[in-house]
């Protein structure tokens, strides 16, 4: 085999070698830190929102809606958390992890609510109440504001708590979602393209090492070349995820 054959081969076996174990190894290890730092931010804003979800659920039971259009549509956002809040409601646990635009569907519900309440002051008047399920709502919603501990639990109490919970908690963190969701995107096209980076260099060194004697010199080193500049970009996608991992939650 002579000299350029043996440089090809030098150079893709260290491909092989080298170039799929930093790449393995280094995208494994910033999915791992990405995805506890999106969980360590996520997680107890979940928590919260499944109890804000259990309050407001409880609080349907307590409510009677009037029967005019905002009435109706306050009770539609009403509804539609209480709906989601049936796993924490039902077995304890916190809501599971949704996707960006479900996530901000649900918490432009709390928005909503707080809106009706405060923007209608004839709606809010209107609503009647019964008492029926304050206890556990009022458990629920001392969870995320200790505040109401011994405090009567009402419709203002549904207004200040929904509007709260949107400004203090949901904004803050509405960003995390979706930049997370199009960090694993820009991740899984930077895994595709090393594996396929590591199938064109072993398959091109199979090939060599199979037709050595049968193939022009400028083969090899046109393998090589394009093995080459495959890593290469390689390398940018991974200096750009490194790059967009460092600042996916600085707003949080």
């Amino acid at each position: 085999m002579n000299n350029s054959f043996q440089i090809a081969v030098d150079i893709l076996s260290a491909l092989l070698t080298g170039g799929f174990l930093l790449f393995f190894i280094e995208t494994m290890h910033i999915e791992s830190d990405v995805k506890q730092r999106f969980k360590s931010i996520m997680n107890p804003f979940y928590h919260k929102l499944s109890k804000m979800s259990v309050f407001v659920g409880h609080m349907q039971y307590a409510i009677r809606f009037p029967k005019d259009r905002l009435g109706e549509d306050l009770k539609k956002n009403v509804e539609f958390i209480s709906k989601a809040g049936l796993v924490p409601m039902t077995s304890g646990r916190d809501i599971p992890y949704m996707s960006g635009e479900d996530l901000e569907k649900l918490c432009e519900k709390f928005n909503n609510i707080w809106y009706y309440l405060d923007r209608y002051p004839a709606l809010r008047r209107s609503i009647e109440m019964d008492g029926g399920g304050l206890d556990t709502a009022t458990e629920a919603l001392i969870e995320v504001y200790p505040k109401y501990k011994n405090k009567r639990i009402d419709v203002d109490a549904l207004r200040d708590a929904t509007g709260a919970f949107y400004n203090e908690y949901w904004e803050p963190v509405a960003h995390c979602t979706p930049n997370y969701e199009y960090w694993k995107s820009r991740a899984k096209l930077t895994r595709i393209l090393v594996f396929c980076a590591l199938g064109i260099s072993l398959l091109s060194l199979i090939f060599i090492m199979l037709c050595a004697e049968c193939i022009c010199v400028e083969i090899p080193c046109i393998f090589a070349i394009i093995s080459s500049v495959v890593f290469a970009t390689c390398v940018g996608m991974m200096a750009y995820l490194i790059s967009l991992s460092n600042r996916l939650f600085r707003a949080a």
